[in-house]
């Protein structure tokens, strides 16, 4: 066989840690739970992750027209259309009522680039909130942990032991302890104290 009908061997092109890093950031932001798009300031949608793609496909909110991100009612168009235009907005919010549910729509402009990203949050029903380890830091039992966040969501005392399927009373213990242990004296200092713990 002649050298002609070998083909060169193509070199293996290696990915640099950088551009390695960039495909993992991307397949994070792309699996994400939460609704994310990409828009520039006439609302054209230049990206969204599956989340994203799926809410515009289920026209609850918002959909996609003519490559741009719109309200499923016409009539909050305009007022979603200012607040993606709006210049000087580094973060911004703005509410989308639906008939039976709101949408926070959280704005945040990209820096050095013309697109303003936008994730979007359900505010309908209970919410579950994400919480940092706070028990260990602050000398919190288990227990106690679980009191104060229900603390943190508004429950009162008897609800909680409900909840818990303790009794009334060892709440009322549990809520003594960490007022003691915080050097807090009501809801107000709790909230204050343990807000910083609560991701989202």
């Amino acid at each position: 066989m002649s050298e002609q009908g070998l083909a060169a061997p193509v070199p293996e092109r290696r990915t640099s840690p950088r551009e390695h890093a960039v495909t993992h950031v991307m397949a994070w932001c792309r699996s994400s739970r939460l609704p994310a798009v990409l828009v520039k300031p006439d609302a054209s949608v230049v990206w969204c992750n599956e989340a994203g793609a799926a809410m515009m496909a289920e026209r609850v909110h918002f959909h996609l027209r003519a490559e741009k991100l719109t309200c499923v009612d016409s009539g909050q168009d305009s007022a979603l259309r200012a607040f993606i235009e709006k210049n000087g907005l580094d973060l911004g919010t703005w509410i989308s009522k639906g008939d039976a549910s709101m949408l926070i729509v959280l704005r945040e402009d990209i820096p050095g680039k013309d697109l303003r990203g936008l994730t979007f949050h359900m505010a309908e029903g209970p919410v579950e909130y994400l919480w940092a380890n706070f028990g260990p830091v602050l000398g919190l039992t288990s227990a106690e942990v679980r009191v104060a966040q229900k603390l943190m969501d508004g429950a009162g005392a008897e609800p909680i032991a409900r909840d818990l399927g303790v009794g009334i009373e060892t709440v009322r213990t549990h809520i003594r302890r960490i007022y003691n242990k915080l050097g807090i004296g009501g809801r107000e200092e709790l909230f204050a104290r343990l807000s910083p713990f609560r991701l989202r």
